[in-house]
C-alpha cells in the first residue's frame, strides 16, 4: 500500500518494525526444527507460548499500521507554503511631507507594512493604535513598521492632533496628482477591481526582501491580523 510523499519514510519504518517478529518466529523455528524433527517441534508445549505471543504482537502491529495509513490519508499531504517573491518598491510622502524609499528597508531589516482602512479614521483605527502603542518593543526587535494610507499628510497631522501624541513610525501617503490614483494600493492588490476602492491589510516582509504571493502572483496579506500583532508585541516575527 502506497503512502503520502512525506510520510513515505516512515512507511518504511514501519514495515521494517513489523518484519521484526517474523524474523523472529522464523528464528525460533529454525533452532526448533535443528534440535528436533517436525513433529516434536509442534507439540512441544514450550514453544506454545513464545509463538502465541508472536502471533498477537504481529496482529496488533498490522492493526496499528492500518490506523497510521488510514490517519495518514485523512489528513492529507501538508499544505504547501506559498511562493515568494521580492516586495513592490515605491516611494511616498509621509506625514512630514519627506519622500520615503520603501526599497531602503529591504534586505536589512524585516518590515510590517499597514495599508489602512480607509473608512475607519486614523485617530480611531484599531490596527494602527496598537502598533503605536508597542512600537518599542517591535522597534527594539530590529522590525520597522510602515503605514500607507489614502489621507493626505494635512489630514494625517490633523488624526495625530486628536491622537495626542506622534506616530512614531512613517505613515505614508499614497496620493497622486495625475492618474492612476493609489498606485502603491494597485501594486500590493490593496485595490476592489469591480468598484476601485482601496482595501485594508497587513503584510510581513522578511528580512531578505521578499513576501507570500498567491498563484496569480499578488502580494498576499496576512490572514490572522489579530494574532500577527499579538507576536510583534511580544518582540517576536510572526509565523
Amino acid at each position: 500500500q502506497s503512502c503520502p510523499g512525506r510520510v513515505q519514510r516512515g512507511c518504511t519504518i514501519a514495515g521494517e518494525f513489523l518484519c521484526f517478529p517474523c524474523v523472529v518466529a522464523g528464528a525460533v523455528l529454525r533452532a526448533s526444527v535443528v534440535r528436533s524433527d517436525y513433529n516434536s517441534w509442534m507439540n512441544s508445549s514450550r514453544l506454545r507460548l513464545p509463538l502465541f505471543i508472536t502471533g498477537i504482537l504481529i496482529l496488533a502491529l498490522v492493526l496499528w499500521r492500518q490506523w497510521q495509513l488510514a490517519h495518514w490519508q485523512e489528513s492529507g499531504a501538508p499544505a504547501r507554503a506559498a511562493p515568494r517573491r521580492l516586495a513592490p518598491r515605491f516611494e511616498l510622502a509621509d506625514q512630514h511631507r519627506k519622500i520615503v524609499k520603501f526599497e531602503r528597508f529591504l534586505g536589512r531589516q524585516r518590515v510590517v507594512l499597514l495599508f489602512l482602512d480607509p473608512d475607519v479614521a486614523l485617530e480611531d483605527d484599531p490596527l494602527l493604535q496598537r502598533l503605536r502603542e508597542c512600537f518599542d518593543v517591535i522597534s527594539g526587535a530590529g522590525i520597522k513598521v510602515v503605514a500607507v494610507t489614502t489621507a493626505s499628510p494635512f489630514a494625517i497631522n490633523q488624526a495625530v492632533e486628536k491622537m495626542g501624541g506622534e506616530i512614531p513610525f512613517p505613515v505614508l501617503a499614497d496620493i497622486s496628482p495625475t492618474p492612476p490614483d493609489l498606485q502603491v494600493h494597485r501594486m500590493w492588490g490593496r485595490i476592489e477591481d469591480t468598484v476601485a476602492k482601496p482595501l485594508p491589510g497587513l503584510f510581513l516582509v522578511a528580512r531578505d526582501g521578499t513576501i507570500p504571493v498567491d498563484q496569480a502572483g499578488r502580494p498576499m496579506p496576512v490572514e490572522d491580523e489579530t494574532a500577527a500583532l499579538g507576536a510583534l508585541c511580544q518582540g517576536e516575527w510572526p509565523r
